[in-house]
């Protein structure tokens, strides 16, 4: 499934209105075949590829991806935009306002480090080793209708809790510390080179998603050098049995493409929805 939304109004600075292109497909990891999009957005380089039969960590399944792209044009040097003050929590708190509340944890806090056999322990570098790494706990908001659908999933799966959180590091990266700038320009498909790049990857999601990569990146405007381009992906991992689970004549793959539900806020909006207004958020603060 693929779907296009573009040139929305996606928010007024001094009058003049941000259009955003966006679109989003659903696909089955065993055929994400795009490469570029692979080395960039999964959760890190060679994430469940390197696993075999029989060997699999505790926590892995299939999965259904959710990819979505959005881009817009800001009337704004590259050189100007600074994604450096985004590793905040006060401010990433403001971006996800509405969808998840957000506490700071430390790296003996992060569940990859405390067990060994998980899909999402980093074997490069491990998570939040860094000084400047911002490390944070979500814990993502339903409204009732969503909640009463996830209480059915985690009632079928033996859970007594009702949330879905996640754990995850927000990284920002300028100049020489930008990694794969090659594949960065050949999936934003802007031939200039980006300036500035920003990276939260979410893991150990309790229940039904696996993983989570949000990346944003900013480059030069190809033909005005008073203008950048932002261009933000969000890719979540749904384990399929869970994405095809159903309760009364609804699967969870309606609620999480907002296609029986009408809620507004949060998750209950449909992730098409919610990386929209994610994006939109995080315009308003640079």
């Amino acid at each position: 499934m693929k779907t296009a939304f573009s040139f929305i109004c996606l928010l007024f600075i001094s009058s003049t209105c941000l259009a955003m292109e966006y679109e989003y497909k659903t696909l089955d990891y065993g055929d994400w075949k795009d490469q570029t999009e692979k080395s960039v957005l999964n959760l890190y380089p060679g994430f469940r590829d390197n696993t075999k039969a029989g060997s699999l960590p505790k926590n892995t399944g299939d999965l259904v991806l959710f990819v979505a792209k959005s881009r817009v044009v800001i009337d704004k040097p590259a050189a100007q935009i600074d994604l450096r003050k985004l590793q905040d929590l006060a401010r990433m708190q403001k971006i996800k306002a509405g969808a998840a509340s957000l506490t700071r944890i430390g790296f003996h806090d992060l569940m990859p480090n405390k067990e060994k056999f998980l899909s999402y322990k980093n074997p490069r570098d491990g998570w939040c080793a860094k000084p400047d790494d911002l490390c944070v706990e979500s814990t993502f908001t339903f409204e009732e209708q969503q909640r009463l659908m996830l209480s059915a999933v985690f009632f079928v799966i033996g859970k007594q809790d009702s949330d879905i959180k996640a754990q995850s590091q927000v990284r920002v990266m300028t100049g020489d510390q930008i990694q794969q700038i090659n594949e960065l320009i050949k999936l934003t498909g802007i031939d200039a080179k980006p300036s500035a790049v920003i990276v939260e990857d979410l893991f150990w999601f309790s229940h039904v998603l696996e993983y989570g990569k949000i990346v944003g990146v900013v480059q030069p405007h190809p033909s005005n050098p008073n203008q950048s381009v932002l261009t933000g992906y969000t890719v979540f991992g749904v384990e399929k049995k869970w994405w095809n689970f159903g309760f009364q004549g609804i699967t969870l793959k309606d609620a999480f493409l907002g296609q029986r539900f009408n809620g507004t806020s949060g998750l209950s909006m449909g992730l098409p929805k919610l990386t929209k207004q994610l994006f939109g958020e995080l315009v308003k603060e640079l």
